[in-house]
């Protein structure tokens, strides 16, 4: 039999090693806590740093948003968070539309990437580029990534480039024709007034300037075929 002061002191050590055990434990899972904790702060940071506004969703519904989104569509967070995305689109027709391009597979990466057009809280219409990333690209429900980029300066930009073209080309255009019609009437008075003399440097000087008119004509005629 053991002695009652053996069992005594072989149950305090082993209550002494389940509790420094123990203690190792709660440690250790403060640690992980303390990481997860300046993990979350740095990604939070990082999103709310960043230009582009970025969404987690869920099944089309903002689970986490940064600042950035919050921005570009004049919501605030506690606004966005929990919405259906459909609340920026301006119909049913969009919101399918960018359901078809960005939800179907987009290869290994699973990324897909569209542009589109969305109604910030104000009313009022931007121009977008939208980018979408799953967390599993085999299962898209499992939740996505969506990045937000507004390019309204850009397409007003290229609006703008499209007008002066527009009428710079019409400009062009009725130059060319305005000087084509007046080589026509230049050269019928150099034709009158071959008929009208007689001296031979005249005339000579006369096929001069018609060579000339016609290679003005050719310049003009090439400048309409390259545009």
């Amino acid at each position: 039999a053991v002695p009652p002061d053996e069992r005594s002191s072989s149950l305090e050590e082993r209550i002494r090693e389940r509790t420094a055990n123990l203690q190792t434990k709660v440690e250790q899972h403060k640690r992980a806590e303390a990481a997860l904790r300046e993990n979350d702060a740095v990604l939070r940071s990082m999103l709310d740093a960043t230009p582009v506004g970025v969404g987690l969703l869920v099944n089309r519904v903002f689970k986490k948003v940064n600042n950035s989104l919050c921005t570009i569509t004049g919501y605030t967070v506690e606004e966005l968070t929990g919405q259906n995305t459909k609340l920026l689109y301006l119909d049913d027709t969009e919101y399918v539309r960018i359901s078809n391009e960005l939800y179907r597979p987009q290869g290994d990466t699973g990324v897909g990437m569209t542009e589109s057009r969305i109604r910030r809280k104000d009313g009022s219409i931007i121009d977008v580029i939208m980018s979408l990333s799953p967390f599993d690209p085999q299962n898209p429900e499992a939740g996505v990534t969506v990045t937000v980029l507004d390019i309204s300066d850009r397409k007003r930009a290229e609006e703008a480039l499209k007008k002066a073209n527009k009428q710079v080309a019409l400009l062009t255009s009725i130059t060319r024709h305005d000087i084509l019609n007046k080589l026509t009437v230049l050269r019928g008075y150099m034709r009158y007034m071959k008929k009208q003399t007689v001296d031979e440097t005249i005339a000579e000087l006369i096929r001069k300037e018609e060579a000339v008119a016609d290679l003005i004509a050719n310049l003009i005629i090439f400048t309409r075929d390259y545009k």
